[in-house]
């Protein structure tokens, strides 16, 4: 009996476990929120890393992402896309990856540099959460 009362309680808590664990909700890793902005921003980072590794092999990265939301992707801080400042730098960016698409092995180094370059200009002086990690971005770190 004892060993019953052991086996049953002993399931119980295993399922209690297990119910409090799986609880459906899906915490949000970005302590801002999930703007449109944002998740962009993200979907430019996992980009910008897979360019860096065809740099780092000598190789031309695939470029022909279209990041042209940027002007139209809903921020988190209401607002901010407005900025003239935001705007000259959103277009210096899509510059930037213009010449990274246009860039052959000899130039390809250099205009990623630039388009990382262009990245962290504009987030030191509007939104300097994300540095270190654009900083991450350049070749050799």
């Amino acid at each position: 009996m004892k060993f019953k009362l052991s086996l049953v309680s002993g399931f119980v808590l295993v399922i209690l476990f297990v119910l409090s664990c799986a609880n459906g909700e899906k915490k949000q890793l970005n302590p801002n929120g999930d703007s449109e902005l944002a998740l962009l921003m993200r979907e430019m980072e996992a980009n910008a890393l897979d360019m860096k590794k065809f740099i780092e092999t000598g190789r031309v990265p695939a470029s022909d992402y279209d990041h042209s939301t940027l002007f139209t992707a809903i921020p988190t801080e209401e607002g901010k896309t407005d900025l003239p400042e935001y705007k000259t730098m959103a277009q210096s960016y899509l510059d930037a990856m213009k010449s990274l698409q246009s860039a052959n092995q000899n130039t390809a180094a250099g205009a990623y540099k630039d388009m990382v370059d262009m990245c962290l200009s504009c987030h030191k002086s509007m939104c300097p959460g994300p540095v270190v990690r654009i900083e991450k971005l350049y070749v050799g770190e």
